[in-house]
C-alpha cells in the first residue's frame, strides 16, 4: 500500500520576552508498506519538512527531508504504529547560526532520531 498526506499549518509562537512569532509549516508525507501477515505491516516512509518565518508559507528558512521504517498493527477496533525516522544529509537552513539552525542541521523540534507511536481507536 502507498500512502501521502500534506500538512499545512500557520502558527503563532509564543516567546518569553521576544512577544509572538508567526511561522508557517508545509510538509510532505509519503509511506509505502506491505502486508506480510494477518493485522501486520510494515514499510518504509519520508518527511519532507519545510518550515517558514511568517504567516503564509513565506520566507522560508528550513528545509528538511527524513526517512525511515514503521510498524503497524491493526486489530477490529484499534490500531497502533510505530516509526523512526532519520534526518538525510544536504538539510538546509536558510538562517543558520540561529536557535532553530546550526551546524548545517535542522533543530527546530526535530532531534537526530524522530520516534513517534501512533494509537487509534474506532468510534461506533
Amino acid at each position: 500500500m502507498v500512502s501521502g498526506n500534506v500538512v499545512v499549518a500557520n502558527e503563532q509562537l509564543k516567546f518569553v520576552g521576544n512577544g509572538n512569532v508567526p511561522e508557517s509549516m508545509l510538509d510532505f508525507l509519503v509511506d509505502a508498506s506491505y502486508r506480510f501477515a494477518p493485522k501486520w505491516s510494515a514499510g518504509v516512509e519520508a518527511r519532507f519538512h519545510n518550515d517558514y518565518s511568517s504567516y503564509n508559507l513565506q520566507n522560508q528558512v528550513q528545509r528538511a527531508t527524513f526517512v525511515g521504517l514503521n510498524m503497524h498493527y491493526a486489530a477490529k477496533d484499534w490500531w497502533v504504529t510505530g516509526a523512526w525516522r532519520y534526518p538525510l544529509k544536504g538539510n538546509t537552513c536558510m538562517g543558520d547560526g540561529t536557535a532553530e539552525c546550526s551546524n548545517a542541521r535542522v533543530w527546530d523540534s526535530h532531534s537526530v532520531n524522530e520516534f513517534i507511536v501512533k494509537v487509534g481507536f474506532a468510534l461506533n
